[in-house]
């Protein structure tokens, strides 16, 4: 089961194509969650394959968190339709659901459907706050 921290963890890492170490992604997450949750979700999103641990080449001690390349590849794919909806709600919603709907439907991880689908809740809101700025 998806855990909201997990989700927002995902989300900041997904930011950084080049892998964020653990003392930004701290700096980062401020306020979200508490450092000791931040390393307890991503030694289990690690162990479940989610999130790649390597060594940073600029710092032996440093490592560097990257979406292991299914949930990058994933991630890509909703942001061309995130941005869209974002761009203009009114014209791209319908597309947008169904893109997420056949998204959710073709995926066979368990958890990443849970992350798509946090995903388009959050960008839902999103496009219904533009809808509301434009009125």
């Amino acid at each position: 089961m998806l855990a909201l921290a997990q989700a927002e963890i995902i989300d900041e890492i997904s930011n950084h194509l080049d892998g964020i170490s653990f003392n930004q992604l701290v700096k980062k997450m401020r306020l979200k969650v508490s450092r000791v949750t931040l390393l307890k979700e991503l030694k289990t999103l690690a162990a479940k394959g989610y999130v790649k641990v390597e060594n940073d080449p600029k710092h032996k001690q440093r490592k560097l968190f990257r979406l292991c390349e299914e949930l990058h590849r994933v991630l890509e794919d909703l942001k061309s339709i995130e941005q869209k909806v974002l761009d203009n709600p009114i014209h791209h919603l319908s597309d947008f659901l169904l893109f997420y709907y056949e998204k959710i439907r073709d995926l066979k991880d368990e958890w990443t459907k849970d992350f798509v689908r946090y995903r388009l809740r959050r960008d839902l809101d999103k496009a219904l706050q533009k809808m509301e700025e434009r009125l």
